[in-house]
């Protein structure tokens, strides 16, 4: 009774698998060489204060936060 269960778990990690996948890497942009896109690059901040006017000047646009634990 545990092969049908099996397979299903098994299906179910192939589907995630190929969802992730489908996700990763689908952004490729072709360089014409007319001039570079600074949207697509992130700034370079060399302070918090820079970071706090970046963040702030953006108010109405969504904002992603990550929070990366050690454990």
């Amino acid at each position: 009774m545990t092969k049908p269960r099996t397979a299903w778990w098994s299906t179910l990690a192939l589907a995630g698998s190929l969802l992730l996948l489908a996700g990763c890497g689908g952004s490729q942009t072709s360089h014409t060489g007319a001039g570079t896109n600074t949207a697509a690059s992130p700034p370079q901040l060399k302070s918090i204060q820079e970071l706090r006017s970046a963040f702030n000047s953006a108010s109405r646009e969504p904002t992603l936060i990550v929070l990366v634990a050690p454990t």
